[in-house]
């Protein structure tokens, strides 16, 4: 997919966002018959569970899954959103994205849980201007995916906890010089929303020193 795009229609339509490397669709859905991608995906149901089976295993309940390319499945978001992550050949492979999830239990080949990375993801489908940032923030999720071993410090889920789009918004250049430090680390500018602005934070970096003294702009 060469083509970069980004559509977002008001009224709780859906997003389709298509670009080189990742793409990204998040709507409401019904049930959706049994298929399969060239690609491995990452599914994640926006606002709660959804209903998944994978090949020929049981139905089941969860709120996030990677399925890997050619493996067929089904699910029922009886009317709730689903987002669905693309990764084009060479960008991410299905066990890097299984990072994307939390709880997980491997399920016919896919990976399936009850919780997983989806803050970014329902933000990206709720702000009317995520076209002017996701291609970024999905880079960020990506390098926080491709990362092989997990971090030991305890708040690496929670220190870069601003979301993509309030940083891209806010402060985009500032945004773009924090995050390869923290993605050094091991931390996902992109995996938690609002939490650092709201804790008094003014901006970026002050909210990353605040979280973590070693990921502040000091580092970069």
């Amino acid at each position: 997919m060469n083509e970069r795009a980004a559509t977002r229609g008001a009224d709780g339509r859906p997003l389709w966002h298509v670009n080189e490397g990742l793409s990204l669709f998040a709507g409401a859905l019904g049930r959706n018959a049994r298929h399969s991608h060239s690609v491995p995906v990452f599914l994640a149901g926006l606002y709660e569970r959804f209903s998944l089976r994978v090949g020929e295993g049981a139905w089941q309940r969860c709120r996030a899954a990677v399925v890997p390319a050619g493996l067929p499945y089904e699910f029922d978001m009886a009317g709730a959103p689903l987002a669905v992550l693309y990764a084009e050949p060479g960008r991410l492979s299905a066990g890097q994205m299984h990072r994307l999830v939390g709880a997980a239990r491997s399920e016919q080949g896919a990976l399936v849980g009850q919780s997983g990375e989806v803050s970014l993801l329902r933000e990206s489908y709720e702000a009317q201007d995520s076209a002017s940032w996701l291609s970024e923030a999905l880079e960020d999720l990506a390098g926080f995916a491709e990362l092989r071993a997990r971090p030991s410090i305890r708040v690496s889920r929670v220190s870069c906890a601003v979301s993509a789009g309030t940083i891209w918004r806010l402060a985009g250049r500032t945004a773009r010089r924090l995050r390869p430090a923290c993605r050094r680390r091991g931390f996902s500018i992109s995996s938690r929303r609002r939490w650092a602005f709201r804790s008094g934070a003014t901006g970026p970096g002050a909210a990353c020193a605040r979280l973590s003294p070693q990921c502040s702009t000091d580092a970069i």
